[in-house]
């Protein structure tokens, strides 16, 4: 099975990153706040970094349970 293939069971998962160090980067950091979606007035409805930085934190936390040590950048 690939990289990128998601039929991992919990414990093949853990085997493969238990003491792996990784690092995430979600980009878009200090006053760059990528795409930002607009409701009708103008007013962020949506931005890419803030989208961003929930999937790395989400991805942080199911690598950390897997045994990985994550460092968020």
């Amino acid at each position: 099975q690939g990289a990128a293939s998601a039929n991992y069971s919990r414990a093949e998962f853990a085997a493969t990153v238990a003491g792996k160090r990784i690092a995430l980067i979600s980009g878009h950091a200090g006053n760059d706040p990528g795409a930002v979606c607009s409701d009708e007035n103008g007013a962020p409805t949506l931005v890419e970094a803030d989208v961003n930085d929930a999937v790395a934190q989400r991805a942080a936390q199911l690598l950390a349970n897997g045994g990985a040590r994550v460092l968020l950048l």
